[in-house]
């Protein structure tokens, strides 16, 4: 039941009592004033506003984040006023990571890929599971059934060249010169391996 209160020369009233008053006339009668006051419940509206977890919601100029609990009184001209209950409810935010080499030799291309479920967009327009990539930068978003979108980001790099010196020796040579000679060779960095003939 409300607990609102009506003000009447300096006296308080409750849902429930009568008021009674007398308004005197100078010149002619007086009258008797009889003000029933009827007790009426107060509206009860309760809202869920769902709402993703990198959102925020404006009411009133007040910005307030998932999970609050917003409660407000709306007055109405004529009749009950009606509390408000809005509850903004917490949507998580999709899982968004994207697998792939960050580490490639110069030519070669690496395949990014994903296993988040829902509209995916990659920064190169494609909207597959999977793309191809050269050596650059890259982001997915996700975005899921709540149309809630989380992002990602994905660096692939060119491996640089290896650069190292080769010195051979030949024990067999006349003249000591001629037993040694350096070649600067320069190579693209690759995955190997090694047999060694003993």
């Amino acid at each position: 039941m409300s607990q609102r209160f009506l003000g009447v020369q300096n006296k308080t009233y409750f849902p429930g009592q009568t008021i009674l008053d007398t308004l005197y006339a100078a010149l002619s009668c007086d009258t008797l004033l009889s003000i029933s006051l009827i007790p009426s419940d107060l509206n009860l509206t309760r809202v869920t506003r769902p709402l993703c977890l990198n959102e925020k919601y404006i009411y009133k100029n007040i910005s307030y984040p998932p999970g609050s609990l917003i409660r407000d009184t709306l007055y109405a001209a004529s009749g009950c006023d009606t509390l408000l209950e809005l509850w903004l409810q917490l949507l998580p935010l999709p899982a968004v990571s994207i697998l792939g080499d960050t580490l490639i030799c110069e030519g070669d291309t690496t395949l990014l890929s994903t296993s988040a479920s829902g509209s995916l967009l990659w920064s190169t327009g494609d909207t597959t599971r999977a793309i191809p990539a050269a050596p650059g930068n890259y982001s997915l978003t996700v975005t899921d059934a709540n149309n809630c979108s989380a992002s990602s980001s994905f660096h692939v790099d060119q491996a640089p060249p290896l650069s190292y010196v080769i010195t051979s020796y030949d024990p067999f040579a006349a003249r000591s010169w001629e037993a040694s000679s350096s070649r600067f060779l320069q190579v693209e960095f690759l995955p190997f391996n090694m047999l060694s003939t003993g």
